[in-house]
């Protein structure tokens, strides 16, 4: 099974990986897990990361 993948609001997406213990998403590995997530907030890593590179120049 492949990862799945979630597409954000500003355009970018997001690996939704389960694997321990570096990255811990038991929700991912079931359909009525990741339904549950769906519509859910997530935050943007690329975008975060440009906002502190910003912040620090």
């Amino acid at each position: 099974m492949g990862d799945w993948v979630a597409d954000l609001s500003c355009g970018h997406r997001q690996h939704m990986r389960h694997n321990p213990p570096l990255t811990t998403r038991p929700w991912v590995l079931k359909e009525a897990g990741r339904a549950e997530f769906i519509g859910r907030l997530l935050v943007c890593k690329q975008c975060q990361e440009a906002r502190e590179a910003n912040d620090h120049a």
